[in-house]
Order: C-alpha cells, then structure tokens, then sequence
C-alpha cells in the first residue's frame, strides 16, 4: 500500500510540475510514459526484487520495529 501511495505521489508531482497546459497530445505522452515506467518497474522487480528493495528495507525496518 505504501509503494502505491509513493507511485501516486509522484505521478502527481510530475503531473503537475509539466510547465504547459494539458492538452491531447500531453496527456498521451503522459500515459505512454507511465505505461512504460511500470513495465519497466514490473520486469526489474520479477528479476531481482530482493536485491533492489533492500534499501528501502533497510530504511523502513527502525519504523516497523
């Protein structure tokens, strides 16, 4: 839940920090690239999900605790 909220959070920030007014061709590229992030984002995880979360774990594990 927390990733979510994370991916959400920055979504937003780049949605609003784009500079130009929204218009078609804008929010296509917007969707475009955040299809391919995610699939990018889906493929690293399913290859090596331990050794790229390990530093998040280690940041999160005093707040689990």
């Amino acid at each position: 839940m927390l990733l979510r909220a994370a991916a959400l959070l920055l979504l937003g920030i780049a949605w609003w920090m784009c500079g130009a007014g929204l218009t078609g061709e804008r929010l296509v590229r917007f969707i475009v690239a955040v299809s391919v992030a995610a699939a990018l984002v889906v493929l690293l995880l399913s290859v090596a999900a331990t050794r790229l979360l390990a530093p998040l774990r280690r940041l999160l594990a005093p707040a689990i605790r």
